[in-house]
C-alpha cells in the first residue's frame, strides 16, 4: 500500500506537475492573448477615436457649409433686394426724366406750332392784301383800256392844233 500510495502520490505529483505545466502554459497562453486583445483593443479605440475625431471635423466641416451656404443666400438675398430697389429707382428716375422731356418738347413743338400758324397767318393776310391791291389795280387798268378802246374810234379823228405862236381869237 505504501508503494502504491508513494506510485499514487507520483503519479499525483507527475500529473499535478503536468497540470501546473499546463496551467502556466495555459497562463502564459491567456497572458499573450491579454496582451494581444490589449494592442488590438488600444488599436481599435485609436481608431475609433480618429474616426470620431473624422466624423466631427466632417460634421464641423458641413456645419461651416452650411453656414456658409446659410450667409451666402442672405448676402444674395439682400443683394437681389438691393439690385431690385435700384432698379425701381432708377426706372422711376428715367419715367420722371421722360415724362419732363415729353413735357418740354410739348410745350416746345405747340410754342412753335402757334409761331409758324401766327408767321403763316401773316403772311397769307399779306398775300391777300397784295392779291386784293392788285385786282383793283388790274380792275382799273382793264377799265382803262376799255375806255381808251371805246374812245380811240374818236380819237382818231379829232385833232388838236398845233400850238403856234399866233393867239386864238
Amino acid at each position: 500500500m505504501n508503494k502504491s500510495l508513494n506510485s499514487l502520490n507520483s503519479d499525483l505529483d507527475s500529473l499535478s506537475t503536468a497540470g501546473d505545466g499546463l496551467i502556466s502554459e495555459e497562463s502564459a497562453r491567456l497572458s499573450a492573448e491579454k496582451q494581444q486583445s490589449e494592442r488590438k483593443f488600444k488599436a481599435l479605440e485609436a481608431s475609433n477615436s480618429s474616426t470620431k475625431e473624422k466624423a466631427g471635423a466632417r460634421k464641423n466641416a458641413g456645419d461651416q457649409l452650411q453656414r456658409a451656404s446659410l450667409d451666402l443666400a442672405i448676402q444674395q438675398s439682400r443683394q437681389s433686394v438691393e439690385l431690385s430697389r435700384k432698379s425701381n429707382q432708377l426706372s422711376a428716375q428715367l419715367n420722371n426724366s421722360t415724362s419732363s422731356l415729353k413735357a418740354e418738347l410739348e410745350t416746345k413743338i405747340q410754342a412753335y406750332h402757334s409761331k409758324l400758324q401766327a408767321a403763316v397767318k401773316q403772311e397769307t393776310e399779306k398775300l391777300n392784301t397784295a392779291l386784293k391791291k392788285l385786282q383793283d389795280s388790274n380792275s382799273q387798268l382793264i377799265a382803262e383800256v376799255k375806255k381808251n378802246i371805246e374812245e380811240m374810234p374818236y380819237k382818231l379823228f379829232e385833232f388838236e392844233a398845233p400850238e403856234t405862236k399866233i393867239p386864238k381869237t
